[in-house]
This record gives structure tokens, sequence and C-alpha cells, in this order.
């Protein structure tokens, strides 16, 4: 299993994390705190789906040779696509810009006979909201 990982600013941690518990109704599996008691990941279940939601260290940013992963803030853009399968795209769509995304894409037939839009989250990561719909075969497939 392979479980992503989301970077987001220092500091920012909880908050995306709740951003992604009002959006998509992820739940929070685990919090990993500092000494300190502070936030500085979470580990959140989307379905069966596993994924993380960690800061960026300041220490890295600050570094002149690029070391360890960033957020999209400090790179300016979304180096990742994260993609969702749900059941009822307008629905996810809507529900994720109530709670602070920005829709890129409102939700749309693909060329594939799926329906998807596309959002951006308060945290400037790229989101594919998806759902397979029944194919019929066409006519000229069933003649094959």
């Amino acid at each position: 299993m392979i479980k992503p990982i989301l970077i987001v600013k220092h500091g920012e941690e909880d908050i995306a994390a709740a951003f992604y518990v009002r959006a998509f109704g992820a739940s929070i599996i685990h919090v990993h705190r500092l000494r300190s008691g502070t936030p500085f990941s979470f580990e959140l279940r989307i379905g069966e789906q596993m994924f993380g939601v960690s800061g960026a260290n300041p220490r890295r940013d600050a570094d002149e040779i690029p070391s360890g992963p960033k957020s999209p803030d400090f790179v300016g853009t979304s180096t990742c696509l994260m993609a969702l399968a749900v059941d009822n795209v307008p629905a996810v769509t809507e529900k994720a810009e109530i709670a602070g995304a920005t829709v890129r894409v409102r939700p749309t037939l693909s060329s594939h006979g799926g329906i998807a839009s596309s959002i951006i989250d308060p945290f400037g990561h790229l989101w594919n909201i998806y759902q397979a719909l029944e194919m019929k075969p066409s006519k000229s497939a069933i003649a094959a």
C-alpha cells in the first residue's frame, strides 16, 4: 500500500486535517504530536484509503539546498494530483467548495464516460474528484 502524505505549511497541520474532515468526510485515525503536545502530523482515512497530512519543516524551507518535502505554498504549485473516487461528484465538489476549496473545473462529463471535477484545496493541493459511470457497449463493439 502506498500512503500519500500531503505537506502543508508548518503550523497548518490541524487546519488542513479539519478541512479534509469537513470537505471529504475523512476520519482522523491518529495524531502525531511533539513533546509539547503540538500536532505535527495526522493520519486520515477516506473510505478505505489512508493518507497523511504533515507540516513542512521550517528549517528545510530555509535551506538553500533543496531537501525534504515542501508545501505547495513554498513551491508555488501542487506537485501531485490526488484522485478521489466518489458516488456523487457534484455533491462532493460543492461540499469541498463550502469548506474552502477553489473549484478549477466544475463537474463535467469526461471523455472516458465518467463525471469529474477538479479543485484546489486551501493548502494548494490539486484534487480530481471523479465517478465512473456504467458504460453501455456501443453497437460497433457488440457487432465485433
